[in-house]
């Protein structure tokens, strides 16, 4: 019998999802984006576990690495999971701060959660007579076969990701340590409508984080990204600039106001998506009758009062809009989870503003109300959706399915610690919502939470005919994407809305990054394949890694 859940896998596992955890919380904090992990687990965990049979070690085995890549990528998620990307400094914006013991709490109860919801989805989705494809989970299972059937080839692709962190971690520290022998921003200076762009920071940011999350969203990501930044901060923010509808011309005071029709965008785009997949809703509803899906509805029930309690006693919401919140939410998780077995794409964001929009009448203009239970079905689609990939991977290794729980759980327990302080680190040193970490998810949370409670009087003078004309562009968008002959040209309104949020800086080398992706893939195909995804991970884990542990040394410094 193969090595399974071993010590060795534990441990290892334990390591990457701390590396994990303080990617993805870094990198959602600071483009609104996280990765899943797989692959920079999968190639880490083997590249280890070489090592350590090179030094006498037993020989690993793909279910061992099942193990290790589970743990890590289970903790990778929780900061979604929690809402630490969006719906809690979102309402840290808004003036509502949680306590330590309150976000945990509220961890727990939305990883249980979500945990007993995949369970109780997984005989349909994956076991029925009708089992659903999850891509990614199939992609995974290769991606652990392939490192097995080349050795060589795994390690070719462990040393790329190795190359890329070290570069990475490099010019972090040469640009934010104490020699500073690297500038942040290499500034762009030309006047844009009469407005100097050094006003409004313009420039290409030196940070391979931004190339990695470029070499990863591809081009035609990247491309939308850069046309949001062109069109928000080359057009319209010199207008408002101009036209004094700005409090002043610095990054705090435009988003205010660009927020809202990126926001308008995004969730026009969320609305047509989820209207024109009304099959997806009606298969749900169909399949949450079955015998299969009852049986553990009790455990789903008792889940869903202790979060009904965790949110009406120790967060604040009020008692009506969370019972309403918990009550929609497994027809919403599962509306989701399955869109991603079909599709790959588990449209979450589309269900917290479903959520926000039911809420805003029994939540009684209270921001808090809206923004928690809505980040509850994000975060809950979040957790429900990655175990549903880890058992869909697991099922085609011939894995242990309760193995893989225990290794799940003990990512998500190492992904509660971590995440949480490293939220509050990351805050008390940089400040969420800042232009360092400008947390635009958060921003999009924040503007739709104000919107619905205060019925359009929230936006500033201007931004109403804003967000009707990018709400329109949002729609047409969406509808190209779906057309073949369109779909090649017609950018995604989400990466688009991200243009709008992030500094221009930002969005220039994540363009680049995707060009540079796009043109590789193109010239050199193979290369790209083995080399695109790990050189990628490792720049966006190397500058993490190294502003952790800048971050550290000037919360020590302060005290």
């Amino acid at each position: 019998m193969s090595r399974e859940l071993t010590i060795r896998a534990l441990a290892i596992g334990a390591a990457l999802a701390v590396l994990l955890t303080v990617v993805n919380t870094y990198m959602g904090l600071k483009t609104g984006w996280v990765e899943s992990g797989t692959v920079t687990a999968s190639l880490l965990g083997f590249a280890i576990c070489s090592l350590a049979v090179r030094m006498g070690a037993a020989p690993s085995n793909p279910l061992e690495l099942n193990i290790i890549q589970n743990v890590a990528v289970a903790a990778g998620a929780v900061s979604t999971v929690v809402g630490l990307i969006g719906p809690i400094p979102a309402l840290q914006m808004l003036g509502r701060a949680w306590s330590t013991p309150a976000l945990f709490a509220w961890g727990i109860a939305l990883c249980a959660l979500g945990v007993i919801l995949a369970i109780r989805l997984r005989p349909r989705l994956i076991e029925g007579e009708r089992p659903l494809r999850f891509p990614s989970g199939v992609a995974t299972a290769e991606i652990i076969r392939a490192v097995f059937r080349s050795g060589n080839d795994g390690l070719r692709r462990a040393s790329a990701l190795g190359i890329g962190a070290a570069v990475a971690g490099l010019i972090a520290w040469l640009r934010d340590g104490s020699l500073k022998l690297i500038p942040a921003l290499v500034p762009l200076r030309f006047p844009i409508a009469g407005v100097d762009a050094g006003n409004l920071a313009f420039g290409i940011a030196t940070s391979p984080m931004m190339i990695g999350v470029g070499l990863l969203v591809g081009p035609a990501t990247g491309l939308g990204v850069l046309l949001g930044a062109v069109i928000a901060w080359c057009v319209i923010a010199p207008y408002l600039i101009e036209a004094n509808l700005v409090a002043s011309a610095d990054y705090p005071s435009l988003v205010q106001w660009l927020v809202w029709p990126a926001v308008a965008m995004m969730i026009a785009s969320s609305v047509t998506n989820w209207l024109m997949d009304w099959r997806t809703i009606v298969s749900a509803l169909r399949g949450s009758r079955s015998p299969a899906a009852r049986s553990t509805l009790l455990g789903l029930v008792a889940a869903i009062a202790v979060a009904v309690l965790v949110a009406s006693q120790v967060i604040g919401v009020r008692i009506e809009a969370a019972l309403l919140g918990f009550a929609i939410l497994p027809l919403l998780v599962g509306v989701a989870a399955r869109a991603a077995g079909e599709t790959d794409v588990a449209p979450l964001g589309d269900m917290g503003t479903i959520t926000q929009a039911v809420l805003a009448q029994p939540a009684s203009g209270d921001p808090q109300s809206t923004l928690a239970p809505a980040g509850a079905v994000t975060g809950v689609g979040m957790q429900t959706t990655s175990l549903l990939l880890a058992f869909k991977t697991t099922s085609i290794l011939g894995g242990n399915r309760a193995r893989v729980m225990i290794a799940q759980l003990v990512g998500i327990t190492i992904g509660l610690f971590a995440s949480i302080p490293l939220y509050q680190l990351l805050d008390s040193v940089y400040g969420i919502g800042t232009g360092e970490f400008p947390s635009p998810t958060a921003l999009s949370w924040r503007a739709t939470a104000e919107a619905m409670a205060g019925g359009g009087a929230a936006l500033p003078d201007g931004a109403a005919l804003a967000a009707a004309i990018s709400a329109g562009i949002g729609v047409a968008l969406t509808l190209a994407g779906r057309i073949e002959s369109l779909r090649r040209w017609a950018p995604a309104p989400a990466a688009v809305g991200i243009g709008f949020l992030v500094p221009f800086a930002y969005a220039l080398p994540i363009a680049l990054g995707g060009f540079a992706a796009g043109a590789l893939a193109r010239k050199r195909p193979a290369l790209a394949e083995t080399t695109i995804m790990p050189v990628a991970s490792g720049a966006i884990a190397g500058e993490a890694l190294v502003a952790l542990g800048l971050a550290v040394a000037a919360a020590a410094s302060a005290t």
